[in-house]
């Protein structure tokens, strides 16, 4: 149904599937904001079907958090210097300290995991070594901006540089892998592929990375192991009741690609991957990014873009990542 979809319309250019990328992950981190630490039950009962206020954090309709936080950092330091960790970690450190790339000049929900890393930077840790060995999500949340700059490098460069991003917070094995997943995955949608071939090839070049590479991970990525559903597709077939959106890295991978999948739309694909609740903005984020380098920007529900706090400065950036990537990469579709 989704090729026949497509086959209706003109492909997102690239500029369009990078923008849609950046607004798509930080419109998801705001749309699940107010599910978050809600269970399933209570959202079947009062689902979220637009934006509106988090009563958690009294926050207002369109307030995202510090998965698009650091996302923007990454984008930031990507159009200033391109490719550099040392700028990436200056930008973590910016937005802890002083509140940059925030809706309102403020960190706020911060995971431990980063802060700690995040602080091991400001007292002196190079971003190569202030990774802390937890397998929670708040590399995957952020990882974005890194395979759609490096989309047009070969699938090792871009699992190395996935690896490298990840590990400036997160240096767990399973968060590794799956920043190396999901950027082969964007990868893959950055040339054009359907959704289940993007999703085998993503599988297949990760396992081949792995045994070449890093032999001691291929454990995690075979059947039975922590990313066995992942790899073999298997999550896809999954009811709602088998799908987990913890903050465990593993669970945020299974329910974004999931729902991803599962839908038609950006629309229909970010209200499933919300709903789910527990850890909500984050899988909204790293599902709308996913959604929206593959619909395009165009396909994000203008209701939702318009609500976004700093909306302006969002698309600012987004429109400035999409030269910088254009630039870096060329036009090739």
């Amino acid at each position: 149904m989704v090729t026949q979809l497509r086959s209706l319309r003109e492909p997102p250019s690239l500029r369009e599937r990078v923008a849609g990328g950046i607004v798509g992950l930080v419109v998801g981190d705001a749309l699940g904001l107010p599910a978050q630490f809600r269970g399933r039950d209570e959202l079947r009962r009062n689902p979220i079907k637009g934006m509106v206020r988090s009563e958690y954090f009294g926050t207002p309709p369109g307030t995202w958090s510090d998965d698009s936080s650091l996302a923007l950092a990454t984008v930031d330091a990507i159009i200033r210097e391109g490719l550099d960790l040392n700028a990436i970690a200056e930008a973590f450190v910016d937005w802890l300290e002083r509140g940059e790339y925030t809706p309102f000049g403020e960190a706020f929900d911060i995971g431990s995991t980063v802060s700690s890393a995040i602080l091991r930077l400001i007292s002196g840790e190079p971003p190569t070594s202030s990774g802390l060995w937890r397998a929670s999500n708040g590399s995957l949340m952020r990882i974005l901006p890194i395979p759609l700059y490096t989309h047009c490098l070969p699938p090792e460069d871009v699992v190395e540089w996935a690896f490298k991003a990840s590990a400036i917070t997160h240096s767990h094995p399973l968060a590794l892998l799956s920043c190396g997943y999901y950027s082969l995955l964007i990868k893959a949608v950055m040339e054009g592929r359907d959704k289940r071939e993007a999703l085998e090839t993503a599988s297949k070049q990760l396992v081949s990375i792995i045994k070449s590479r890093h032999p001691n991970l291929i454990k995690h990525l075979e059947p039975g192991g922590e990313l066995g559903r992942v790899i073999t597709l298997e999550i896809l077939n999954a009811e709602e009741g088998e799908v987990q959106s913890t903050g465990y890295v593993v669970h945020t991978l299974e329910a974004s690609i999931w729902a991803f999948h599962r839908t038609n739309t950006f629309r229909e694909a970010l209200l499933l991957a919300v709903n789910l609740g527990d850890d909500a903005d984050t899988v909204g984020a790293v599902c709308g990014g996913l959604a929206g380098t593959y619909y395009g920007i165009k396909a994000i529900p203008s209701e939702w873009v318009n609500s976004l706090r700093r909306r302006e400065y969002v698309l600012s950036l987004a429109e400035g990542f999409a030269e910088a990537v254009t630039n870096h990469c060329g036009v090739r579709w």
